[in-house]
């Protein structure tokens, strides 16, 4: 397959991110060639390594927001805590970092001079995410738990409470009483 063959096809199909086992399916391509032809992509600056064996396709026509890409880097996984706060405007300050909730292990990723953070939540709190746009985010109510979640849990500064200011989306405290009564989250 040749260079401009894959651009085409990734132009036309508007694939901005994939997996190595995406160019497989795609292509219909031997291991072996697979292999070559990301060498030759990475080389001709036409796609960036992610991870191990995830790729941004670099000539795309619309470049994926960061909270794509911490979905697709590290999944499942939705985007939370100090990140989703800001977005939704609960928090003044725009973390340096993306944070995220995952099922897996938690882990720190850095890729380029962008760091994304994911931290393990008890499968019975892995819900009440929402789509927006190409992602995945924790909705208001769920990344102020999530927050208050890890804070009580001692891997978030419970100082940093005091930032949250669930009046500006008009979120009562008691909207939490559903996550904090569904038991041993705290």
């Amino acid at each position: 397959i040749t260079k401009e063959k894959f651009i085409r096809t990734f132009r036309e199909k508007q694939i901005t991110l994939f997996s190595g086992q995406d160019i497989f399916k795609l292509f219909s391509l031997k291991p072996s060639s697979a292999k070559a032809l990301l060498g030759r992509l990475k080389e001709g600056e036409i796609i960036k390594p992610l991870t191990r064996g995830k790729y941004l396709f670099l000539l795309a026509a619309t470049p994926p927001e960061e909270f794509e890409i911490a979905n697709f880097i590290y999944a499942p996984s939705y985007v939370s805590l100090e990140s989703a706060l800001s977005f939704y405007g609960i928090i003044e300050q725009f973390p340096y970092q993306i944070s995220s909730i995952t099922l897996k292990k938690t882990k720190l990723l850095k890729i380029g001079e962008k760091t994304f953070t994911y931290s393990r939540i008890k499968p019975e709190f892995f819900i009440d995410y929402q789509r927006e746009k190409n992602f995945l985010i924790a909705g208001p109510k769920k990344a102020i738990f999530d927050f208050l979640y890890f804070a009580y849990k001692g891997t978030r500064t419970k100082n940093n409470l005091r930032l949250l200011r669930p009046e500006r989306i008009n979120l009562k405290k008691s909207a939490l009483k559903e996550y904090l009564l569904a038991g041993k989250a705290l």
